[in-house]
């Protein structure tokens, strides 16, 4: 075990359990220093083929065992890079999650592509294969599907319906890194997979992303968009650009950060579930209570911890709950996330004039008769997302879970 870098904070108040914001949950050390010295020294700061941009790619690619990885500035950045490269008709379809940050909606818009919300599991808050068939358009080109808080989504089914429709499939992994659909890495069963590695995710480098795919020509095109479209990598001044690219590559700084945390991974994911695991256990008999389950096959990576509190067993007590958890800033929000994505402004004002779409953030009736979203509302109304790293303790554990007991018996 090496030494912990302390970070800095202007906060005078002590959170009750680590948190990622803050890098107490983190374990960024030596190894994260080491490499990011070795970068600083060879002055080449910008995304290198030699350097730890690749070394990234490459153990990224060797562990999901894809053809390919691609490393960029951003997990939003890497979902709209996925888009780019498909070929989807302009202003065609793509169905998706209401429930995601809304760097999971915004390369949808950014491509000029229309969102479509499928409905959600009231407890896990995945997306309902069953929704997404009936949202399903003859406009529809892709599904998009967010892989919430670490618990992997019916792939199975979702590839399914995608095969019998024609559809891409893109799989925003950002929250799920080694997670586990029916023994298999969620990220490999669509065209492309995408990762972040923001500050809180499993792997933090601050910022960056990257994309894994199986398919060498979306992987080709990938890698010329994030590098402006060029038609190589090369700083040649002559160098062609056929296509429409981003700046959006990952710097050498960010990569060597990468590295040192992908070594930490298996730790930090053991960590996560074995102590996911314990508090589960500890809750167990707590009527009312629904802790997270895996269903033969697969594996839940706990991005964050998710409790669901049935309102018809236990009524009135899940704001109480989620309020002593806020109070103790040892949650993210009571429920994740509070907003849907269409009622954010962005989707009141912005798209419909550039697709000529009237009903767009929605699946019309026609299509869907649970065009209400019962199940989003339900896990709104269910939901605490409780902060969830590798430096939880079997301490942070016990204080969760009495927290919970005590306000079940109030």
């Amino acid at each position: 075990m090496t030494d912990t870098i302390t970070p800095m904070t202007n906060n005078a108040v002590e959170r009750w359990i680590p948190c990622e914001e803050d890098g107490s949950g983190h374990s960024f050390g030596d190894e994260e220093l080491a490499l990011v010295t070795e970068v600083l020294r060879s002055g080449v700061l910008i995304s290198s083929d030699a350097g730890f941009t690749r070394r990234f790619e490459l153990e990224i690619a060797d562990r999901y065992g894809v053809g390919d990885a691609i490393a960029c500035s951003s997990g939003t950045t890497a979902l709209q890079g996925a888009l780019a490269v498909l070929g989807l008709e302009a202003g065609s379809e793509v169905v998706t999650t209401p429930l995601s940050d809304i760097g999971g909606v915004s390369p949808i818009l950014q491509e000029g592509l229309v969102p479509v919300f499928a409905d959600v599991d009231p407890v896990t808050g995945n997306i309902d294969p069953e929704s997404v068939e009936r949202a399903i358009s003859p406009r529809t080109s892709a599904i998009l599907i967010t892989h919430l808080v670490g618990k992997p989504c019916d792939m199975t089914r979702l590839m399914q319906i995608a095969e019998k429709h024609g559809l891409a499939v893109v799989e925003d992994c950002a929250q799920a890194y080694d997670a586990r659909h029916a023994g298999r890495f969620v990220g490999t069963f669509g065209a492309i997979g995408t990762f972040s590695t923001q500050q809180t995710k499993h792997i933090s480098a601050g910022e960056g992303g990257l994309a894994i795919t199986d398919d060498p020509e979306l992987a080709r095109r990938l890698r010329s968009w994030v590098n402006k479209g060029v038609a190589a990598r090369t700083r040649s001044r002559s160098a062609d650009h056929p296509i429409l690219g981003m700046n959006a590559r990952m710097s050498e700084v960010q990569a060597a950060i990468a590295v040192a945390q992908l070594g930490k991974l298996d730790a930090s994911i053991e960590i996560r579930i074995s102590h996911a695991d314990l508090l589960s256990e500890q809750l167990a008999g707590v009527e009312g209570v629904i802790c997270p389950s895996n269903s033969a096959g697969e594996v839940q990576t706990y991005w964050k911890y998710l409790l669901s509190v049935d309102p018809e067993v236990l009524p009135g007590v899940r704001d109480p709950m989620a309020d002593e958890f806020s109070r103790r800033r040892a949650v993210v929000v009571p429920c994740y996330l509070h907003l849907p994505l269409f009622e954010k402004t962005l989707f009141q004002r912005y798209p419909r004039r550039l697709v000529g779409q009237d009903a767009i953030g929605y699946a019309d009736k026609a299509r869907d008769d649970t065009v209400h979203f019962p199940g989003m509302n339900g896990f709104i109304e269910r939901a605490i997302v409780v902060w969830w790293n590798e430096r939880i303790t079997v301490s942070d554990v016990d204080r969760i879970a009495e927290l919970v007991r005590l306000t079940v018996v109030r």
